[in-house]
């Protein structure tokens, strides 16, 4: 199973917000790809990259209020400490259709077949 990464966001309030905020924004559109690992190893890395680096951002602004790790079954979201704001969504979805193109060059003008 393939899918691809949405995130929305808001502004963040603070610093380590913002951090987060600024990095979740990189990974907009980023395809995730379980074809080639059993149970959905892909997808599993991928949470636990985003937990490391919600992690190593708590540590990096010690200043800031820790930032919480909450997850479901295609979803992440990174929370303000009471639980009552989400700052951060991150969303997995099921990419349905993939377009491969279609070659229409021939042999004989250089292309492949």
């Amino acid at each position: 199973m393939m899918y691809y990464i949405e995130v929305h966001t808001i502004n963040g309030k603070n610093n380590l917000q913002k951090f987060l905020v600024a990095e979740a924004d990189k990974w907009k559109c980023t395809l995730v790809d379980d074809d080639f690992g059993p149970d959905g190893e892909a997808k599993r890395a991928c949470i636990d990259h985003f937990r490391k680096m919600l992690d190593t951002a708590n540590q990096q602004f010690p200043k800031c209020t820790p930032c919480k790790f909450a997850t479901g079954e295609d979803h992440i979201a990174f929370q303000t400490p009471d639980g009552l704001d989400s700052f951060v969504q991150i969303t997995f979805q099921k990419v349905r259709h993939v377009y491969h193109g279609i070659n229409r060059m021939k042999v004989k003008e250089g292309g492949q077949q």
